[in-house]
């Protein structure tokens, strides 16, 4: 059976929400008639480069070094050569953009730009990087074919002002390893956090995004009113100045930095009463699908979109410019109000859950 040929385009697959949902996809298609890839990058090996390459994915490395002609033409040589690619599906923000040209010219009959954030509030409105901005949003509109979305934030950070709304589709990113929450009451022992010690958590890259020297200042306010543990999962280019940051603030004693952890879901479940998401800027954080599940309350950046929330009683929004002691107030009485229940249920009605999205999403590659 000559199977539909698809090209994930991603900068790196590093342990970041596109990259997991991106896995749980390549997992989850295994034994279907497509054959899924991705192309990256970077030279450098990756975190999720051997799961990957597990479910028979083939990683391609096509290097971006600032030089978009030398780009153009090795990716234009990948998409020709041997077995040419049915689809590309690129996840490079605005950059897909060039990816569309390059795809365009190249024959690829499906090609689906894919954007994955909301990025308005931090994008200059004038010199040469909103120039480049509105050139990559029109060359998305003529070349690509297909123009996704994982929250409607995200649509109009991408394709905003250019792309015809009637074009745009939402594509809620499924996520596979949420079927087997394990809550483990000696965790905590584990992590040297008192059993009725309150625990204040956070998931996410230690990248500017997620702000997390604003989430270091609330804790700091918050440990003055409770004996109370920071647990943050995670790693990235900014782990250095969080632990500056950290010592500056003086709150050491009460952080544990866990680094990144396959078992992120479950030490949510068994160890956070409050999940903290402070963000600048998301497209729709799977984060918050997956505290949901595992029955942990989040304050949350009123920023960040409402359509991650299956189960609202968990979730609550508060405005970055709010004081420090209202995050705090809130977080306390979150915790207070919530009750902390798995909504797997919920879940499974969703288009979060994964035999649910790879429906959708198999259906999209095989009708093309």
């Amino acid at each position: 059976m000559t199977k539909k040929r698809v090209l994930h385009i991603i900068n790196r697959l590093n342990t970041g929400g596109v990259e997991r949902w991106l896995l749980g996809v390549a997992e989850g298609l295994q034994g279907s008639p497509i054959q899924l890839d991705v192309l990256v990058h970077t030279l450098e090996p990756s975190e999720l480069d051997e799961p990957f390459t597990a479910t028979g994915s083939k990683i391609v490395k096509c290097e971006y070094n600032k030089n978009p002609f030398s780009y153009a033409w090795r990716l234009f040589k990948i998409l020709r050569s041997g077995d040419k690619y049915d689809v590309v599906h690129s996840h490079v923000d605005h950059f897909s953009g060039w990816v569309m040209v390059i795809a365009f010219f190249a024959g690829v009959k499906l090609r689906i730009a894919h954007s994955h954030s909301n990025r308005r509030s931090i994008e200059p409105l004038s010199g040469p990087r909103a120039w480049y901005l509105y050139v990559m949003k029109w060359m998305i509109r003529i070349f690509a074919n297909k123009y996704l979305s994982v929250s409607r934030e995200a649509q109009g950070s991408q394709y905003g002002q250019v792309v015809p709304e009637q074009r745009l589709e939402l594509l809620y990113c499924g996520i596979k390893h949420l079927d087997n929450i394990k809550v483990d009451p000696s965790l905590r022992d584990a992590l040297g956090i008192p059993s009725d010690g309150f625990v204040l958590g956070h998931v996410g890259r230690l990248s500017e995004p997620k702000n997390h020297t604003f989430l270091l200042k609330v804790f700091a306010e918050l440990v003055k009113h409770k004996s109370a543990t920071l647990v943050l999962i995670g790693d990235g280019e900014l782990r250095g100045d969080i632990e500056s940051e950290i010592d500056s603030l003086g709150i050491r004693p009460h952080v544990k930095l866990l680094g990144m952890r396959s078992d992120a879901v479950d030490i949510m479940a068994s160890v956070f009463d409050v999940l903290l998401f402070p963000s600048l800027y998301e497209g729709l954080p799977l984060t918050l699908v997956e505290s949901q599940v595992a029955g942990v309350p989040a304050l949350i950046a009123d920023n960040i979109t409402r359509e991650a929330g299956f189960d609202h009683h968990l979730m609550r929004y508060l405005p970055l410019s709010a004081p420090l002691d209202k995050w705090v107030s809130e977080i306390f009485d979150l915790h207070l109000q919530a009750s902390k229940v798995s909504e797997a249920s919920k879940f499974t009605q969703t288009d979060f859950y994964m035999p649910n999205h790879l429906k959708k999403l198999e259906k999209l590659y095989l009708e093309s």
